[in-house]
Order: structure tokens, then C-alpha cells, then sequence
């Protein structure tokens, strides 16, 4: 669970990858791509404004998609 700001570190993911932030009821909140030579990922960001709640975030590469859960309190 977090407050602000949270991270996501990987290193499974190679090349260009979209970072999707969405809401339980699958509403977009952060939408954003990064491109990714290294296979290593660490992505900041913030949900300050939004309303505390359950969270998925979805990173998607050309052959993986990694999905993780956060809690915003």
C-alpha cells in the first residue's frame, strides 16, 4: 500500500513498453510509453489527486505483458 507516489521496477521487459495505470473499474488514469534498450524499467509516478482504492498496472512490450496490483490509501 502507498500514500503519493509509487515505482514499478522490472527487468523482464525489453524495447518499447506502454505503462497503463487504471482504476478497478478499468478507467485510465496514466497512460504513458518509454522505450527500454536495457530490459531494465523503473518508472515513477504519482496518484496523489485520485481517490484512495485498488489500482492495476499494466506494462505491455511487442512479446509480454507484466500486470501488478497497488493500493492507494
Amino acid at each position: 500500500p502507498g500514500k503519493d507516489y509509487f515505482t514499478v521496477k522490472t527487468s523482464e521487459l525489453k524495447g518499447p513498453v506502454k505503462i497503463e495505470v487504471f482504476t478497478s473499474q478499468g478507467q485510465t488514469v496514466i497512460s504513458d510509453a518509454i522505450t527500454n534498450p536495457s530490459g531494465h524499467i523503473e518508472y515513477s509516478f504519482t496518484l496523489a489527486n485520485m481517490p484512495g482504492g485498488v489500482y492495476m498496472v499494466r506494462l505491455t512490450a511487442e512479446d509480454k505483458v507484466l500486470v501488478r496490483k497497488l493500493i492507494l490509501e
